[in-house]
């Protein structure tokens, strides 16, 4: 796509690739970057980048804002293998804490999304160094047979005995909703809340694939 890339500007001077493009007509296109870059706001503006300021306010240090930021839809594509289940665990990453006996964030599975084949390993690592609540899930699979599956909530206290684990449902949007492949993920509480001590287990039968939008906000 012909344009620049629209920076937005998270510290004092740094900004992060946006999910915008500025095309010559001066109209903006959406476009998700594979791994968004960080680069120096003086390097962007002597190459001509546009940055915008987020809604959030400016850091006034090189850290990362510290408070809440706004929900943001996180979308996620998971493809299970052709010849074997797939599983895939949301708040886990390869750094995770040993407490879960070395799980990983996936299983069988071929991820894409936000930040490309990294997508759980990042929402894994904001889980642990902060807190990533997520109100909903809004999932389209490729055959309905993936939601018969089982899907939970798993978490583990701090001298790493497992708590009970928390049952999550699918959900058609309406009673009146005929297509069977397309749900929502419903939680007990208002939102789930990941943390680095618990995790969200989908599984997914061999050869399905499952498009997820998670709507999620990062506190730290």
């Amino acid at each position: 796509m012909k344009g620049k890339r629209i920076f937005t500007q998270f510290t004092k001077d740094r900004a992060v690739e946006s999910d915008w493009m500025q095309l010559p007509n001066g109209q903006k296109a959406y476009d998700v970057p594979v791994l968004p870059k960080v680069l120096p706001i003086e390097t962007l503006k002597e190459e001509g980048f546009p940055i915008e300021t987020n809604d959030q306010g400016v850091a006034e240090t090189n850290h990362c804002v510290t408070h809440t930021s706004k929900e943001v839809q996180i979308p996620v594509k998971l493809t299970a293998a052709t010849d074997a289940d797939g599983i895939v665990r949301i708040g886990l990453h390869d750094g995770s804490f040993k407490i879960f006996g070395g799980a990983t964030a996936s299983e069988n599975v071929t991820v894409a999304g936000k930040f490309a084949a990294n997508t759980l390993e990042v929402i894994g690592q904001q889980a642990q160094f902060g807190k990533y609540h997520i109100s909903r899930i809004h999932a389209t699979a490729s055959d309905e047979s993936v939601y018969n599956t089982e899907m939970a909530i798993k978490s583990v206290s701090h001298n790493g005995r497992c708590n009970e684990d928390a049952e999550v449902y699918w959900e058609r949007s309406t009673q009146k909703d005929e297509n069977a492949k397309v749900r929502n993920a419903t939680f007990k509480t208002s939102e789930l809340v990941l943390d680095g001590t618990n995790y969200l287990e989908i599984a997914l039968p061999k050869g399905t694939s499952l498009d997820l939008a998670i709507y999620s906000r990062y506190e730290k």
